[in-house]
């Protein structure tokens, strides 16, 4: 029996000896005494965050740690601490510091920002985000909705507030990166970001932003592990469904000796998609240098994500992928496409097939956009901080289609691609050579954007600060089509295709080849220019500000491609080339008092003798490209907005702000080419829109649940279409082919953006929380509008 009682005792002492202790506590504002919701509390290798009351808990082995505890624009907390058992720890956090982040940054605070605003942690995207893309996380946001789009990978898109990413700004640590011409992002040029992630914030609607073009819809903002984030070292592997692979790896120094800070990250990816042919395959890296000098921080960043992908591009009839769930919703059989054409599936695509024993997927994708910055944080003193920021962003690829004779489609519902290589490949007396009449074009859109943004802030007293900087940009886009796969054939034709080809070939028929340029090839550019201006108010219960800003915007352009453009003293006129032999150019040669006037370039043996033969001189030096100069557009907004704690419990605030900005490149500089008629020019009329918000907002705090409401009205005055439409120039017949077709700009158009967003968390013990939002909207066009 004794052997008993010793084989008990010594179970009962290992027990004691491996008996893990709790840590617990809560983490509050020290000025305020409020509570912080989703601080992060690390000791040893076991972290956490705070609840929706800043309490936290940890299991935790008896020993001796050093505890970290960080929260986004408060200074961070280390301390050493013995656990001998079960320990309550309480910590307050230090007045918000980090200028680096609530100067450059613009993160709001909570109950004192008067914005409706989200904060995205690193543990939920390490829970939430897997895979997809980045703001696939924020379908947990009021108001916000993220999809994949058509299933490729890195192409998703979000709305908030039902205005689509072109109207929300997305900034990387306060640099923007939304294009500049359409302002539309790509989020596949940053697959990885996630890793180097230090936290992510939502604001909804125009935002507290301090930039001086704020957005329609809102912003996010995201910002990276630095100096400032702990140290850490990580592997992950990810695995998922249809073959995906990811690897990553990471590392955080956190403050080295003499004021070094490393991060770095390299991830691999590849897949064969869900979406049939939507395989991917990328590269991610980052680097971020931070170099402390008194107080004084460097910071070098940069990065970037060279990757490719299959697409699926356009929305089919819904039964095409399932054909009850079109009678299901409504659409009558009757108008539903024949059977053998239905029921494909989801995962179905119709851009691809199969050529020569492999399949080919006619959408791709492909891109490569690194971005540099350089960034010196100045604290001169306890009441002025300044920053200074250039950036550098260069990017280059294009997304791939079909282009000349289009490829059928076969019984399966797929690209019978190899029908064209094999026409491709095919001579006969009326095609004597094995050129291509259907190739795989490419739509190169580089750009080339760098920019400055300056900030100073200046905090007058306890209660009032000032802030103030500049916002420059310069941006080059090129934009041009390329033959990109030539399908077997040894040649590709300078035809007409959609009554577009390349003016500046001599000859209609001339033998392009793999990178020669084809349909479209110009550049646009945009200089952007602002100074923005921003007071803050705070005490205790009170919160205001108030944000002023003016900027110009200028667009210009130049073709490469149509006609040029002859201007003299008395006339003006466009040439090309023209070759006096070739009929099928069906031009005459422009002739002005014995001048013969053609492209500026070299000239070709059969104008040549046709001038000797007339007695014609030729002048191919006086025509220049087409071009729009610079067209400057002037813009304004002010917002303002108040914040009232009215106790611990509740909050509301208000914010309301009048925004007048440039409209969109492409609806003030017209590049429309219609039946040989390309001429590169600004629109007759645009104008600026023009946007009125109003929101309010209200605040609950308990020990046991937590909710915000938020409503507001939100309307855009002359908005934008998406496309400009076309109609027939005045005179032509409809029915023939050649008809010239104008493309107008339309303003005028309004919209009403009008909702109420709800986001809650009911806590129902210390380990279970319930979460849940909602939001209900009207998003609608007001009136119509006309143009000439």
């Amino acid at each position: 029996m004794k052997y008993i009682y010793l084989l008990i005792f010594a179970l009962g002492f290992g027990m004691t000896l491996n008996a893990q202790a709790t840590l617990s506590g809560k983490i509050t504002d020290a000025e305020e005494g409020e509570e912080l919701i989703g601080a992060n509390i690390l000791i040893g290798s076991k972290g956490t965050i705070t609840d929706i009351n800043g309490d936290y808990t940890l299991q935790i082995d008896p020993g001796t740690y050093t505890i970290q505890v960080s929260y986004v624009g408060y200074d961070p907390i280390e301390e050493q601490i013995e656990i001998t058992g079960d320990m309550v720890k309480n910590f307050e956090m230090g007045n918000v510091v980090l200028k680096e982040i609530e100067v450059v940054a613009d993160i709001a605070q909570t109950r004192e920002t008067p914005v409706a605003f989200s904060n995205v942690s690193v543990k939920q995207l390490t829970e939430e985000l897997a895979s997809q893309d980045l703001p696939m996380v924020l379908n947990s946001t009021p108001g916000a909705y993220a999809t994949q789009s058509g299933g490729g990978d890195g192409d998703a898109r979000i709305t908030i507030r039902g205005f689509n990413q072109r109207n929300v700004a997305v900034m990387l640590d306060g640099i923007p990166v939304n294009d500049m011409e359409n302002g539309w992002v790509y989020w596949s040029n940053w697959f990885g970001l996630d890793l180097a992630t230090k936290t992510m914030q939502v604001q909804r609607g125009l935002g507290a932003s301090k930039l001086a073009q704020p957005s329609v819809g809102g912003t996010i903002n995201i910002l990276t592990k630095g100096i400032d984030s702990k140290r850490q070292f990580g592997f992950k592997q990810e695995v998922g469904n249809d073959g995906y692979l990811r690897s990553t790896l990471s590392a955080t120094s956190g403050q080295l000796e003499k004021g070094w800070g490393i991060s770095a990250a390299l991830s691999y990816k590849r897949g064969n998609g869900w979406v049939d042919e939507t395989w991917t395959e990328g590269v991610f890296y980052y680097l971020r240098i931070d170099k402390q000098i008194g107080n004084h921080l460097l910071t070098l960043s940069g990065f970037g994500a060279p990757q490719s992908h299959g697409q699926r591009s356009f929305a089919n009839a819904i039964e095409v992928y399932d054909r009850q769930k079109a009678l299901d919703v409504g659409i009558p059989e009757s108008e539903l496409l024949p059977q053998e054409e239905t029921d494909r599936g989801l995962r179905y695509n119709r851009f691809w097939g199969s050529l020569n024993g492999e399949t080919l997927n006619t959408r791709k994708n492909y891109y490569h956009k690194p971005q540099i910055s350089l960034r010196h944080s100045w604290s001169v003193n306890e009441k002025l901080y300044i920053s200074n920021n250039v950036y550098l962003s260069i990017g280059n690829g294009g997304g791939t289609g079909t282009f000349g004779t289009s490829p059928n489609t076969d019984s399966t519902g797929q690209l019978d691609l190899q029908a064209v290589y094999d026409a491709n490949q095919s001579t006969n007396i009326f095609k004597p050579e094995p050129y291509s009449e259907g190739i795989l074009r490419s739509s190169i859109n580089n750009h080339f954007w760098y920019g400055i943004l300056s900030t100073a802030e200046y905090q007058m007293n306890d209660r009032w600060t000032f802030s103030g900087g500049v916002d420059a940009r310069s941006y080059t886009g090129q934009h041009y089509r390329e033959v990109y796969d030539l399908l077997g054939g040894d040649y590709f034709k300078n035809i007409e295709v959609n009554d577009r080809r390349n003016k500046r070939i001599d000859e209609l028929n001339t033998q392009l080849n793999v990178g020669d340029r084809i349909y479209y090839d110009y550049n646009g550019y945009v200089k952007w220019g602002g100074l923005f201006g921003l007071a803050e108010y705070s005490d205790k219960r009170f919160s205001a500000f108030f944000n002023a800003s003016s900027s110009l915007t200028a667009y210009a352009a130049e073709d490469f491609m149509w006609e040029q453009f002859v201007e003299l003293p008395d006339t003006s006129f466009y040439v090309n080339y023209y070759s006096p032999t070739d009929p099928a150019l069906n031009t005459a040669p422009t002739v002005i008092d014995n001048v013969v006037y053609t492209i500026n370039g070299p000239v070709g043996d059969d104008l040549r003798n046709f001038a000797e033969t007339n007695g014609y001189s030729i002048d191919s030096t006086s025509a220049k490209n087409q071009r729009v100069d610079f067209v400057v557009i002037p813009s304004v907004s002010i917002k303002t907005g108040v914040a009232y704690k009215i106790n611990k419990q509740h909050s509301v605030f208000f914010n309301t702000g009048y925004l007048s900005r440039a409209t969109r490149f492409d609806n003030v500089i017209n590049n429309f080419y219609s039946s040989g008629r390309g001429r590169l020019q600004e629109f007759k009329t645009y104008e600026n829109e023009k946007v009125y918000s109003v929101e309010a907002g209200y605040n609950f705090r308990s020990s046991k649940f937590s909710a915000n409401v938020n409503g507001y009205y939100t309307l855009w005055a002359n908005k934008p279409l998406d496309r400009n439409p076309t109609v027939l120039a005045p005179g032509e017949d409809p029915s023939d082919p050649e008809a010239e077709r104008i493309q107008l700009n339309i303003s005028g158009i309004s919209a009403r953006h009008v909702g109420l967003e709800l986001d809650f968390a009911y806590k129902i013990n210390r380990q279970l929380t319930f979460e849940g939002l909602a939001s209900v909207a009207d998003w609608t066009w007001q009136g119509s509008a006309s143009a000439i």
